[in-house]
């Protein structure tokens, strides 16, 4: 299986790291790559393209299954997940995407969304303690594609990059990552 995952990265921290820890334990990972948006997503606050993709690599450095994809910092305009996916995925291998349960709700609304859970796995990791089924369970469009939905509700790690551009905790991202944003001045640090 190739799971992709997908965000902001900014700045890449442990909980991240701990994604792709849980992940590796619970399905059959063979490539995990982390695919970070552009610039171009608007988002307040985004470090620029370049220092998330050394921050991940940084901190992916010693993870002998995982990559880091600029695909979506190279394209000129953001073309959805969908799109990326199958440019990132291979034939005769399933391709899976990780969400966290905040973004589940809001799924159906994705760009090709149906075509999204039809041709591909969306893994959904709890955040916030959130009630997984009962998401799934009341929402037309998200109990049709059950089948593609894989929910780990106990998954639950709190640290977030919103968090760590707030308080600048470095316990919250690996040395490497927090020496990389004190000598770039990033995150206000």
């Amino acid at each position: 299986m190739r799971v992709v995952f997908g965000g902001a990265f900014n700045p890449p921290t442990k909980a991240h790291l701990e994604v792709y820890r849980f992940l590796r334990n619970e399905l059959p990972v063979e490539r995990f790559v982390f695919l970070p948006v552009s610039n171009r997503y608007k988002k307040k606050g985004l470090a620029e393209d370049r220092h998330r993709l050394r921050m991940l690599s940084i901190m992916t450095k010693d993870l002998p299954d995982a990559e880091v994809s600029d695909l979506e910092i190279k394209d000129e305009s953001f073309k959805g997940t969908y799109t990326s996916l199958k440019r990132l995925s291979h034939p005769n291998e399933t391709t899976a995407f990780v969400i966290g349960a905040d973004h589940l709700a809001g799924l159906p609304h994705w760009k090709d969304a149906k075509k999204l859970l039809n041709e591909f796995v969306i893994i959904v990791l709890n955040r916030g303690n959130k009630d997984l089924a009962d998401i799934i369970g009341s929402d037309s469009f998200l109990r049709q594609h059950r089948r593609n939905i894989r929910a780990f509700p106990k998954f639950d790690f709190s640290v977030s990059a919103s968090s760590f551009r707030k308080h600048k905790d470095k316990r919250l991202v690996t040395p490497g990552v927090y020496a990389y944003i004190e000598e770039n001045g990033l995150c206000g640090g």
